[in-house]
């Protein structure tokens, strides 16, 4: 295994935006919410495009390559319904 360390709880930004999430409903939370997952979407894929370039171990330039591929895939779909929405533009 790579054994790679976890954190042991959601980050200070992730905990603040769900705490912001659980005081929304209706089309405020769906505008809130596809807004955080576009932000969250490129973060992740900038952080695993680094991790691909900056890596020295084959077997985790493989898993973050492949993980990459669905972070793009998972980043076009959010941002298409941002954009079906006319909300959270990139």
């Amino acid at each position: 295994g790579l054994n790679i360390p976890m954190p042991d709880a959601p980050s200070k930004d992730t905990l603040k935006s769900i705490e912001k999430l659980k005081t929304l409903s209706g089309p405020a939370f769906d505008q809130a919410y596809i807004k955080e997952m576009v932000k969250a979407h490129k973060e992740d894929d900038k952080a695993f495009k680094e991790e691909a370039k900056n890596t020295t171990s084959p077997q985790l330039k493989e898993m973050v390559t492949q993980d990459l591929q669905m972070i793009e895939s998972h980043q076009q779909q959010i941002q298409q319904i941002a954009d079906s929405k006319g909300k959270a533009k990139s």
